[in-house]
């Protein structure tokens, strides 16, 4: 969706995506009635979020509580006419919403401790690289020894000192099995799923693993290497310019005098000898340099990334004589500095499904989900056709009317489990008959039986449910979040009528916007003259003589339209031999650098993009005033826009009934 459109709207676009908390005045009631439309209220502490954010901006935009409350009841009739248009029905704005909603709730939702574990086990992580190998079975590769079994074989022969590599040759459905006997190379966290990730990362050069399995098959691993993971270093320097005559043997001299004396300040001996910061701070110390770094020239780069710590390293470059100390490298940062860049990667990367996870199992523990098992697999005789003959669910829906599972004290019968496994098990067949698309095997290549396909879809079903249920009691428990649902659905409705009823109305409406440009031509006069004419590039300077020619033979007030047609039957003839290109137009200074040449005398240089036609020519005239409105239409738009917008809030103005509690207006927090 593009959210560039809500933002000309001069309320919208500072109401979304904001995270105002609201809050009351001293001695007001907690939250009141503000305000209702037809008779459904809106809350005070609504209007304060909104008003609260909105206020935040400079001060020469700065609206009263009044003018907030006039621009927050038009934005609420819009989307209130949005929903009576049905727009809150539509897929695309309940896919949106409910993205978002999952988005939004995941901080307050996940698990605390959960979540702190895997940014610290990251953080931990990402001081070192690991090299390994590795040997996989898929689950589906065409075998007569099951996956399962094949692994545990070849971990036995591993036991027994058969050698890893010939082993990955032999077996390994990954290429680099055959390519390098399993050899992957080095990677980083993050780098790997994270099932792989944690074995790897918790074992030392040498050690192989236990077969384990990932979302590819089951894996055995050997760690061949484990090395510091080095990508940042930041080095403090003494430059010394080669326009010194002396410049080497002044950076001899401080080499020694540093290595010497092991207490004396570098920094301050880099302040008082350097001849240049080199985007460095007075004291010689540069910013952050990983390898590829443009900040300095390449062999200064790598003289860089060699620097260990403690170590006064010394190098010549084609500018002078560069004595460097390293400072600190990225394993040095801090916990806490690194903290907010690792969770965000973290709520991205497939960690996020194991904190779902926990987060889930907490939610049956704490709604005491309870499941009727023996009422779930009544369904078992409807997820697989008999023959030919594929047992129809919702002809005998009437049959399902027994309690399936509870939660807490509501009892959710059978009925309201239906309609999912109807949709699931016709997705299942098709994947069963060994026809199903790659999704479909993402999905059910794990299922190996109808009862299992039965427990997979009610699992789906209770994801949902509990995390829908979840949602209502966060909007309780944080107005913070229950304000942004409302503020992201409103923008979302006020999109699609402010598209249908505005810009789409006035876009589509070619005939208006004529009409309303002739009624007001003299509004669309330019404050500066343009050029309206024709730019001709021609092939030669003879060709070049012929245009300037045809266009003193033709009369002055000749349409520009009929001039360029008579041009182009007059010189291209030929069509795979055009002797000139011809573009008309209305410009403005700055957008044609003929015009700007030859007209508007701004660009001293006539500058040629088309070597083929290198002379050009012009003909036409300045002006002030369009005779068309595709010369105005960017202006004439937004006029039509604004006018159809006036007239869509006064009739709903005149359509609702909106009524303001007064005293709760004189409660809002400024």
């Amino acid at each position: 969706m593009n959210f560039k459109k809500i933002f000309q709207l001069p309320l919208l676009a500072a109401m979304l995506f904001a995270g105002y908390s609201a809050q009351v005045s001293a001695g007001a009631p907690s939250d009141e009635v503000l305000l209702t439309i037809d008779g459904e209220p809106i809350m005070r502490s609504e209007f304060e979020y909104v008003y609260n954010k909105n206020n935040s901006v400079s001060s020469s935009e700065k609206k009263t509580i009044e003018e907030y409350l006039e621009l927050f009841i038009n934005y609420k009739l819009k989307v209130q006419d949005a929903k009576d248009s049905k727009l809150d029905e539509l897929g695309s704005y309940t896919r949106d919403y409910e993205q978002y909603r999952e988005q939004t709730a995941l901080p307050f939702l996940i698990d605390a401790d959960s979540k702190n574990n895997l940014v610290r086990e990251v953080y931990e992580r990402s001081k070192k690289r690991v090299a390994a190998s590795h040997i996989l079975i898929k689950f589906d590769r065409k075998d007569s020894v099951p996956p399962l079994t094949r692994i545990y074989q070849i971990q036995r022969e591993l036991k027994n000192g058969a050698d890893f590599a010939e082993l990955a040759k032999q077996y390994s459905d990954c290429p680099s099995g055959k390519r390098s006997g399993g050899y992957l190379g080095y990677f980083n966290v993050f780098d790997m799923v994270y099932d792989f990730e944690n074995v790897a990362f918790n074992m030392k050069p040498g050690e192989i693993s236990d077969p384990f399995r990932t979302k590819f098959g089951y894996h055995i691993v050997k760690v061949v290497d484990v090395i510091p993971n080095v990508t940042e270093k930041r080095v403090s320097q003494i430059f010394i310019s080669n326009s010194n005559p002396r410049a080497k043997e002044i950076i001899d001299s401080l080499k020694r005098v540093v290595e010497i004396n092991e207490g004396l300040n570098f920094h301050d001996l880099a302040k008082k000898y350097n001849s240049s910061k080199m985007n460095g701070d007075e004291y010689g110390r540069l910013p952050w340099i990983q390898n590829g770094s443009q900040l300095l020239p390449p062999d200064v780069v790598r003289m860089i990334m060699d620097t260990e710590k403690g170590e006064i390293t010394q190098m010549s470059s084609p500018m002078g004589y560069h004595l460097f100390k390293l400072d600190s490298t990225n394993l040095d940062i801090p916990y806490e500095k690194k903290k907010a860049e690792i969770q965000e990667r973290v709520l991205k990367s497939d960690r996020a499904g194991l904190i779902t996870r926990n987060f889930l199992s907490g939610l049956k523990r704490k709604y005491d989900v309870r499941i009727d098992t023996a009422n779930l697999y009544q369904f078992l005789p409807y997820c697989v056709s008999g023959g030919d003959i594929i047992p129809d669910l919702k002809a005998n829906s009437h049959k399902f009317t027994l309690p399936l599972y509870y939660v807490e004290e509501e009892v959710y019968s059978q009925q309201d489990f239906l309609p999912i496994v109807d949709k699931e098990r016709n997705n299942w067949i098709i994947y069963k008959s060994g026809h199903g698309s790659p999704d479909q095997k993402k999905k059910f290549g794990r299922i190996k039986s109808d009862s299992i396909f039965l427990l997979y879809c009610l699992d789906e079903y209770l994801k949902k449910e509990l995390v829908s249920k979840s949602y209502e009691g966060l909007q309780v428990a944080y107005p913070e979040y229950k304000n942004q649902l409302q503020e992201y659905s409103d923008g979302l409705l006020l999109f699609s009528a402010s598209e249908r009823k505005v810009w789409q109305a006035a876009t589509a409406n070619i005939k208006g916007l004529q009409e309303h440009f002739k009624a007001n031509q003299e509004k669309y006069k330019w404050t500066e003259p343009r050029f309206r004419g024709l730019v001709v590039h021609s092939k030669s300077v003879k060709i070049k003589n012929q245009v300037e020619k045809f266009f003193d033979s033709v009369s002055p007030e000749m349409p520009l339209d009929s001039l360029k047609k008579a041009l182009d039957r007059e010189f291209n003839k030929d069509k795979n031999n055009k002797q000139i290109k011809v573009r008309k137009g209305t410009f403005a200074k700055g957008t044609n650098n003929a015009i700007d040449h030859f007209v508007f005398k701004s660009a001293p240089v006539l500058e040629v993009s088309d070597a083929l036609y290198p002379e050009v020519s012009i003909f036409g005239s300045e002006t002030t005033e369009p005779v068309e409105m595709s010369e105005v239409r960017g202006a004439v738009v937004s006029d039509v826009q604004d006018k159809l917008e006036k007239e869509w809030v006064e009739r709903l103005r005149k359509e609702h009934k909106v009524v303001v509690n007064k005293s709760a207006l004189k409660h809002v927090k400024k």
